[in-house]
């Protein structure tokens, strides 16, 4: 742990991250939640089966 890093802390656990990644792990969170919104809005809308899904940059 070194000043300024960032400490993330969640029922199951707790994760430090290096000051130096902190903008690039939120960004990343952040794409990756949009990702998951439109996807889960898709199927609810019954547009696109859950196989199609792409996850973590990948189809399903």
């Amino acid at each position: 742990m070194q000043p300024g890093d960032a400490v993330l802390a969640k029922q199951d656990g707790v994760l430090f991250i290096p000051a130096n990644l902190v903008e690039h792990i939120v960004l990343t969170g952040e794409v990756t939640a949009l990702f998951d919104v439109f996807g889960q809005q898709r199927i609810e809308e019954g547009n696109i089966p859950p196989e199609r899904l792409i996850v973590n940059g990948q189809m399903k």
